[in-house]
């Protein structure tokens, strides 16, 4: 059963992600174990249609229906590609991590898709993924210039399944036709220094400039997702 999901622990919250659909007996024995848990904030990722055993429960505990979101897949083996790789990705250990939040707090500047708290998000980053994280941070740069960053790393629990926990780039970079090239050039990466075999990836199901990536990028729609949370 545990296969079936993953488990994402913050600072303040836990993350429960449905790998496969989970049946009654399953479910019954997965929301009491989250019940259980101390954390002020609580969230379930679930596959839709939600079945009625799963709502009743969530309802029950006083979950409510934030959004839904679409999930991708990509196949990095073999790997084409329809675009020039004319962008660096710049580690870690070169700009430091005060460099690193800097670039990633402009990101998040004018965005309607990114409300974060950086500084916090950082610490979740390496709750969530443990020692590794530091290796998929990443700014993005064009020439001299940085113009974004990109959080590339292994999903938990498992060896080939790439995934992108954050990316995007500053305001004055955006509309400049880059968007896609970037995210396909993180994908080649994913496969390349991560030995990822293939690529899992999700946005909000209104979010239409990111789906237009994942459509030019070949990536195919797996899913829908339900988003459940209570607490916060």
């Amino acid at each position: 059963m545990e296969k079936k999901v993953t488990w994402l622990q913050g600072e303040d919250y836990i993350t429960i992600e449905e790998r496969e659909e989970l049946n009654q007996t399953e479910w019954s024995q997965i929301i009491h174990k989250v019940e259980s848990k101390p954390f002020p904030k609580k969230r379930f990722v679930l596959f839709e249609p939600v079945s009625s055993f799963k709502k009743e429960d969530l309802i029950e505990h006083k979950y409510s229906f934030i959004k839904r979101r679409v999930l991708v897949k990509r196949e990095l083996e073999p790997f084409s590609t329809t675009h020039r790789f004319s962008f660096s990705f710049e580690g870690l250990k070169r700009m430091g991590v005060s460099s690193f939040i800097e670039y990633w707090n402009r990101v998040i500047e004018e965005s309607p898709y990114q409300k974060q708290n950086v500084e916090q998000e950082w610490r979740n980053l390496q709750l969530e993924l443990g020692e590794d994280y530091a290796k998929g941070c990443f700014a993005i740069f064009k020439g001299d210039d940085a113009i974004g960053v990109v959080i590339l790393h292994i999903e938990p629990g498992t060896q080939e399944e790439g995934r992108i926990y954050f990316w995007g780039l500053f305001p004055e970079y955006r509309g400049k036709g880059w968007a896609a090239p970037i995210h396909e050039q993180a994908l080649y990466m994913l496969k390349s220094h991560f030995h990822a075999k293939e690529y899992v990836g999700c946005t909000d199901e209104d979010h239409l400039a990111m789906l237009k990536v994942f459509e030019e990028n070949e990536c195919w729609v797996q899913s829908k997702i339900a988003i459940y949370e209570k607490g916060g």
